[in-house]
């Protein structure tokens, strides 16, 4: 199975937020030899780095991979969804994550929902993917963090 993929980094003040965005690919106007390809034998899909987008109205999911995580690790869940043509924003904060380690940024998980919040907004202003969004709905394991800041009288 053929999946987009685009990496955006965005900012929230001084601290870096990289993000992948993958979704379901317009196979009709893809040529494989134009773009660069990332086989996941394990996972049974690969990556098509910046494949045309499949024009669909959609559900994105904000994928969250908590401290320590990493853009991948809830990789197991997205073929599925590209399959019902979800679209999926998979986020991770610079030093907050198994590749970028940092203490000071473990600790200060706060930040993270706000973090989240402005990527989400930096990603809908620049892509025009926008018109394509229904729902959007958030996967991860830092949820009771982001429910915390977003409704604290929970």
């Amino acid at each position: 199975m053929l999946i987009g993929k685009k990496e955006f980094i965005f900012h929230n003040g001084d601290r870096k937020i990289t993000t992948w965005f993958h979704y379901p690919i317009d196979e009709e106007k893809l040529d494989l030899k134009k773009y660069k390809t990332e086989k996941n034998n394990y996972y049974g899909f690969t990556f098509v780095e910046n494949a045309p987008l499949k024009k669909v109205n959609s559900n994105l999911m904000i994928s969250i991979s908590g401290t320590g995580g990493g853009l991948m690790s809830s990789a197991w869940l997205y073929k599925d969804l590209i399959k019902n043509n979800f679209f999926i924003l998979s986020v991770n904060r610079e030093g907050n994550s198994f590749t970028t380690r940092d203490p000071i940024k473990y600790v200060e998980q706060w930040q993270f929902p706000e973090d989240v919040s402005v990527c989400l907004s930096q990603f809908l202003e620049k892509e025009t993917i926008s018109k394509y969004v229904i729902n959007i709905f958030l996967w991860g394991f830092l949820l009771e963090v982001l429910l915390d800041y977003i409704w604290p009288e929970l």
